[in-house]
């Protein structure tokens, strides 16, 4: 395959990965009365769609994704990322952290809600996140 080839498909994946994230936020979104089963089920595929993973994975934990994300997108082994993935410019703070802050902002300006911040940064998992989501918009 020529870096042409390459990049074509690299744009095209991201460009798929995009329009899958717009596509489940939207769904979300236009739910006149989303059950919380119904906010789990297309948020999930929209936090796997933004991290560009597949459905079929069944991390749950927000950090272990935004690990899995990262590993996936530099080719390392995600116990790698979990050792070595210290930027230090940044107080430390890791690039898969980085990455879920970076998801939470995208979830807010998305879905259009505006949760209380540390609320937000609190939630650990997609299901917590789910139940936060789904208080914000009934």
């Amino acid at each position: 395959m020529t870096i042409e080839e390459r990049k074509n498909l690299v744009i095209h994946l991201l460009s798929m990965a995009h329009a899958k994230a717009e596509n489940e936020a939207e769904i979300i979104r236009n739910e006149s009365d989303p059950s919380l089963k119904f906010i789990y089920e297309h948020l999930r595929k929209y936090i796997l769609a933004k991290f560009l993973l597949s459905e079929d994975c069944m991390e749950d934990q927000l950090q272990e994704l935004a690990e899995l994300s990262l590993a996936r997108s530099i080719k390392l082994d995600p116990k790698m990322i979990k050792k070595f993935d210290k930027a230090v410019p940044c107080d430390n703070v890791s690039s898969a952290s980085a990455k879920k802050v970076m998801l939470l902002y995208a979830i807010q300006k998305d879905l259009h809600i505006h949760p209380d911040a540390e609320f937000l940064i609190s939630q650990k998992d997609v299901r917590g996140l789910s139940v936060l989501v789904h208080s914000l918009l009934q």
